[in-house]
């Protein structure tokens, strides 16, 4: 059984450490930094995960998930083609509102992961690319 309170506190951790990334970049937060930030000790964060690395991906990872979910979700109403991409380009401005820090640390850090890593990221922005571009003309 997956203990929610645990994803929800990970979750929570991993977006605002992103948060810190995008301000102060990957080198400059320390764990230290972001356990502060957090509200918790440096050994709660390592309770939680076992290295800076690991909160990048979860955050990365998090929203390329969600992003997908949005798309899917907006292109599987049916409807016209230009109404499906009108709820794609509509439902990802939506996300992007507030994903400023996540477009910063997936441009400036993506790199710090590791290759297998990198590529589950990818491939979630490859899945969001064909089905905004071929889903939404179908």
């Amino acid at each position: 059984m997956v203990d929610s309170a645990a994803d929800e506190r990970r979750q929570e951790i991993a977006s605002l450490a992103v948060s810190r990334f995008a301000l102060r970049g990957f080198d400059g937060t320390s764990m230290n930094d972001l356990a502060r930030h957090v509200g918790l000790s440096k050994a709660g964060i390592y309770h939680y995960f076992p290295s800076k690395e690991a909160i990048l991906f979860e955050a990365l990872l998090g929203y390329s998930e969600r992003l997908l979910v949005t798309v899917l979700d907006a292109v599987d109403g049916g409807g016209e083609p230009s109404e499906r991409l009108g709820r794609v380009v509509e439902a990802i401005l939506y996300l992007y509102q507030d994903a400023d820090a996540y477009h910063q640390a997936q441009i400036n850090d993506l790199a710090r992961l590791s290759e297998s890593e990198q590529e589950v990221i990818r491939n979630n922005e490859r899945q969001v690319d064909a089905l905004m571009f071929v889903k939404s003309r179908e």
